[in-house]
């Protein structure tokens, strides 16, 4: 008998049906892997524009356009999404800022690389695309205490950098010796994470000038300098805005 004439065996039919299949499962797994994405950067500026209290996984499921019960094939509530997004943002510090920041000797530039890379990693935030690096200041409080003793072992390195490399200035005699580095590290974080609050992507100020600035007056505080008397952005005019949300 002709091989060729024979009938295909029931294993040899399923094999068939599924190398057919694998590229409608190829693409089911792109799709649920967008879906995945797509629940996490709205959440992410949900989080940001609401606070993590007054979100709910109604408004996170709405926002993403799937049921509060297809939410939940997807994740196990509202904390996992806070935990994964604060996690990414630790995992962007390390990669965006830490690793470059030791790799510079001179703690006067390791502290400018430290203070720049962080504010051009939270700029890359926009209103439809939040940078979970910008909820860092306040919402571990909405983890359960393992969830937030991991983040804020992660946070306390970091700030363990800063604090570390503005003592290195001070026991050159770069910094005051009255200053104490641990505030001094709150006070730059402080002025980096506030950043998103009044920033306004796409705004008259590009970021650009934005991370100078902030750098030059972080630099100027901690070594005890005043800081530039003619400081201007460009195009702004002589009576400043009296609201911060105007800012830009």
């Amino acid at each position: 008998m002709n091989p060729r004439a024979m009938p295909a065996s029931s294993k040899q039919k399923r094999a068939t049906a599924t190398v057919a299949s694998a590229p409608s499962t190829a693409a089911q797994l792109r799709a649920l892997r967008g879906r995945r994405r797509k629940i996490y950067g709205e959440a992410s500026r949900l989080f940001l524009e609401k606070g993590y209290d007054a979100t709910s996984m109604s408004d996170i499921a709405q926002a993403v356009n799937i049921t509060k019960a297809g939410l939940y094939h997807f994740v196990s509530g509202k904390e996992e999404l806070l935990f994964s997004l604060l996690s990414v943002a630790m995992d962007e510090i390390m990669e965006d800022v830490v690793t470059p920041a030791l790799a510079v000797e001179d703690p006067r530039d390791r502290l400018k690389v430290i203070i720049s890379n962080h504010l051009r990693s939270i700029g890359r935030t926009t209103r439809r695309r939040a940078n979970p690096l910008t909820m860092l200041a306040d919402e571990p409080a909405g983890l359960g205490p393992e969830n937030r003793r991991l983040i804020d072992e992660r946070k306390r390195a970091y700030h363990g950098l800063i604090r570390d490399t503005i003592e290195a200035l001070r026991q050159r005699g770069d910094a005051p010796a009255s200053l104490d580095p641990g505030v001094a590290a709150h006070c730059i974080l402080g002025m980096i994470l506030w950043m998103v609050r009044w920033r306004r992507p796409g705004g008259r100020l590009e970021l650009d000038h934005i991370v100078d600035q902030i750098v030059t007056l972080a630099l100027a505080s901690v070594s005890g300098a005043n800081a530039p008397t003619a400081v201007r952005c460009p195009g702004m005019t002589a009576r400043p805005r009296a609201m911060a949300g105007a800012f830009d």
